[in-house]
């Protein structure tokens, strides 16, 4: 073998070495002597065209990396098909992202395995947020609305609020496999707003739905004390702190907890339903050890 076409070799074979390697390869083909055999030529020929692919691609990832999406790779460069996938992907993430920070959380991300689960989970957060944030405003507005609004006092069913609350909180109770049992008899009528009463109702069992865990019960009971009719909200889900259970109808102390599946809350509802209780002319207490489960009794006078 000449000297020439041996040089040729080994620059030819120290470009290869750094392709394998996965380096950037400077290789000044021009400056490589030419050789007599057509079959170097067209060796040196193939790999300069392969080097040049690659370093284009090289490029390519490497703007990928630092977040430089605009780059668009050669429509046919080889190398670069496997990562044409992932910059589109990140180019969809990317406008997800940005429809995220907007306020759209209805986005589903499907990016990657674990960075798909925690940007999720942020959105889910977020979501729910959102959520909690609109229930404050609902709330807040409904506690001042309760100041002007017209309360028409009346005699209403008991059986036919709890059957109608019931039914509201279902769907939620469901996916938690509780069940919501009548223990005794419902058949009573109460002096009460029929509006306020069954929201009242309904918020009491939401709240139970909350902090209760699978498979657990929700039991509505009530019974005729002297001319009130208490109903009681039972539950035997994961109770409320002894330190907690004296700041519950506070408005100046609210307290929220997140729920059994994280469900978060506003600390408004059980507010509510004290004012709801106190304009219909009744009232409402707890009772609840931590770790066995809640009472909430709620006292109206009984229509006669």
């Amino acid at each position: 073998m000449q000297s020439k076409e041996k040089g040729i070799i080994i620059e030819l074979t120290n470009a290869v070495h750094k392709l394998s390697q996965g380096q950037k390869v400077n290789v000044n083909f021009e400056a490589i002597a030419n050789s007599d055999a057509d079959e170097l030529i067209q060796l040196k020929t193939e790999i300069e065209k392969l080097v040049q692919q690659y370093n284009d691609n090289y490029a390519f990832v490497l703007d990928i990396a630092k977040g430089k999406l605009d780059t668009i790779p050669h429509s046919k460069n080889s190398f670069a098909n496997p990562y044409k996938q992932l910059h589109s992907d990140l180019l969809h993430l990317t406008w997800q992202i940005k429809q995220i920070s907007e306020g759209d959380y209805d986005q589903k991300v499907s990016f990657s395995g674990d960075f798909s689960t925690a940007i999720n989970k942020m959105i889910e957060s977020l979501k729910e947020k959102q959520r909690i944030d609109e229930l404050n405003v609902k709330y807040l507005n409904e506690l001042k609305e309760l100041n002007v609004i017209k309360i028409n006092i009346e005699s209403v069913s008991l059986k036919q609020a709890a059957d109608d609350s019931r039914s509201i909180v279902s769907a939620g109770a469901n996916k938690k496999n509780i069940e919501i049992l009548y223990e005794g008899s419902l058949d009573y009528e109460v002096l009460a707003d029929a509006n306020m009463h069954k929201a009242l109702l309904r918020n009491l069992l939401s709240n139970a739905v909350k902090y209760c865990d699978d498979k657990c019960t929700i039991r509505i009971s009530a019974e005729r004390r002297g001319k009130n009719i208490i109903i009681n909200v039972s539950d035997n889900g994961v109770g409320i702190k002894k330190e907690n259970l004296s700041r519950l109808f506070r408005i100046d102390s609210k307290v929220s907890t997140k729920g059994t599946q994280d469900e978060e809350g506003t600390g408004l509802g059980l507010i509510l339903c004290k004012e709801f209780a106190n304009k219909i002319g009744g009232d409402i207490s707890v009772e609840s050890i931590e770790g066995e489960g809640t009472t909430f009794s709620v006292s109206l006078p009984e229509a006669v």
